[in-house]
């Protein structure tokens, strides 16, 4: 009955059959494909193993220990030129006796165009196994950052729902109408931002910085102004930890300027300070020279309202009583009355004006 095993070793591939007549040692080399071989009979055991060992049945046994590892007490190498060694521990009264076995094996001549074609065949599975590998690492990969993109994607929707519920819940918006903007894409500085989420998300950028003068702010305007009566509100996200941004409303004869809120007729809250411009002066720190009123801050000492990433900024126009309303987070920040009816005809849109390079904001 015929039994046989492989294995490889030392840079060959030995396959090892048994047949009732014979041993056949096959051996080939892994990367050069020459190929060696040697059939024993029962009259080579005895010489090869120094009479240990008598015929094939009780020699196949030892070969067989090549497949669990030297523990079992024999190990096995190969040279380049084809000679198998096996080295076996043998317990002999009580004593350990070291036995060495030498298979040298014939090489079969092969024409160089086969053994080249079974390199070639031998170098194309290992370059399929190799992209196989590769292709299973990156799928691998590729679906952990999916998941996780997923999960943040998932976090920032909860974070977002949970913040604009804040909102609506802390600032009863007295009947205003609450507008969704979407910014230009087609304004006069749309070239200075990258644009996103259909055109609701903004990212600065980059852009050639000066000390000298304020132009390194740009201005971006919503597509469509809001309606010149009634009350309207309208929020935005801070998408980065950038805060050199001012939020507000701008007429739209105003659109060709960088600067936005230098402007008369323009009304911004600042996000780096907490303050709010009007007519293209700092409102809140001298309210008297402008010659307009605050409900709430001008008795009051003013503090500083640093924002950063993730604080939503609410403003509520009023055409009908000339009133602008400012909250951070659901935290009502300023509350002025101011003429709004000078620049009406021209409309007045959403915007932003930002500073930083890749700072982003976003119109809820």
């Amino acid at each position: 009955m015929e039994s046989k095993f492989s294995f490889n070793i030392d840079g060959f591939k030995v396959q090892i059959t048994k047949t009732d007549a014979c041993i056949m040692v096959e051996a080939q080399h892994l990367v050069n494909s020459s190929k060696y071989h040697r059939i024993l009979t029962n009259d080579d055991i005895p010489v090869l193993t120094q009479t240990l060992y008598n015929n094939i049945e009780e020699f196949f046994p030892v070969l067989q220990t090549v497949m669990y590892g030297p523990n079992q007490g024999t190990t096995f190498t190969m040279t380049p030129k084809g000679k198998l060694n096996i080295s076996q521990k043998i317990q002999i009264l009580n004593k350990e006796k070291f036995f060495m076995f030498e298979i040298h094996l014939e090489e079969v001549k092969s024409n160089s165009l086969e053994r080249l074609e079974e390199q070639i065949l031998k170098l194309t599975a290992r370059q399929e196994e190799f992209e196989r590998t590769v292709r299973n690492e990156i799928d691998t990969k590729m679906k952990r950052l999916e998941d996780y993109i997923h999960q943040r994607l998932l976090n920032q929707e909860q974070m977002m729902i949970q913040l604009i519920e804040g909102v609506k819940k802390s600032i009863p918006n007295q009947g205003a109408n609450r507008v969704s903007p979407t910014f230009n894409p087609n304004g006069t500085y749309s070239n200075k931002f990258y644009f996103h989420n259909n055109n609701k998300t903004i990212t600065t950028q980059k852009w050639e910085f000066s000390l000298l003068t304020i132009a390194n702010w740009y201005g971006l305007l919503a597509r469509d102004p809001l309606t010149e009566r009634g009350k309207h509100e309208f929020s935005v996200l801070i998408d980065t930890n950038n805060n050199q941004i001012m939020i507000g409303i701008v007429p739209g004869n105003f659109e060709n300027s960088s600067c936005h809120w230098r402007e008369k007729g323009t009304f911004f809250y600042s996000v780096e300070d907490g303050e709010f411009w009007s007519n293209g002066s700092q409102y809140t720190k001298n309210p008297e020279k402008i010659g307009i009123e605050t409900k709430d801050l001008s008795t009051q000492p003013k503090p500083i309202f640093v924002n950063v990433k993730g604080d939503i900024i609410n403003m509520i126009v009023d055409f009908d009583h000339n009133e602008i309303t400012v909250a951070v987070n659901g935290i009502e920040k300023h509350r002025v009355k101011t003429a709004l009816g000078t620049f009406k005809n021209f409309g007045y849109y959403p915007a932003v004006s930002i500073f930083a390079q890749g700072t982003g904001v976003t119109f809820l």
